[in-house]
């Protein structure tokens, strides 16, 4: 499976992780990921300041998954839409986290939200469109990916890829929209 890792170690063995482990594990990381590349995109728009850190550590008032995904929106990152599937995303890690009962991508509950997950498939190409023309707003696919798209946790693992895809870039020349200027990434 195709990772967007960012150059950050920690990435790089979550991901690893993710390709060996149980379904639960495989939820909170790679929701962790996605985060961490959510708060890595809010501190890349932010003054360069202690306070900013202090806001977005874990015990700090925007430290946890849920105030990131509204400050993104907020902060005119990600659409409504968008906003709509990460709080999906923070739904379903968060149930793997706490709910016992909760074993796998099977369980009805979340099989439901994970194919609740819509907004990040408008962007991504399907298995027909790879290697052909170029289709407008289509910025993301691989081969097999139309398999994936059919089952709960290809579609968790995709939408976390696309939207780590779409936070990740921390490199100069990288497009981020000017500070206080509402342009959605996507």
């Amino acid at each position: 499976m195709v990772w967007f890792v960012g150059g950050s170690d920690e990435i790089y063995k979550a991901i690893q992780k993710i390709e060996t482990d149980s379904d639960r594990v495989v939820a909170i990381v790679a929701a962790a990921i996605l985060e961490t590349h959510i708060t890595n995109a809010i501190k890349r728009r932010w003054r360069e300041h202690a306070k900013a850190d202090w806001m977005l550590r874990v015990d700090g008032p925007l430290g946890s998954f849920g105030p990131k995904i509204d400050l993104v929106f907020l902060m005119g990152l990600i659409s409504p839409e968008g906003h709509r599937d990460m709080n999906f995303i923070k739904k379903i890690r968060n149930k793997f986290a706490h709910e016992l009962t909760v074993e796998d991508f099977e369980t009805p509950l979340i099989k439901s939200w994970c194919f609740d997950l819509k907004h990040f498939q408008n962007y991504v190409l399907t298995d027909a469109e790879i290697g052909g023309a170029p289709k407008k707003g289509k910025i993301f696919g691989r081969a097999g990916i139309d398999a994936e798209l059919k089952t709960a946790k290809g579609r968790y693992l995709t939408a976390i890829q696309f939207y780590s895809m779409i936070f990740g870039p921390d490199w100069p020349g990288v497009y981020m929209p000017p500070i206080n200027k509402l342009t959605p990434l996507f």
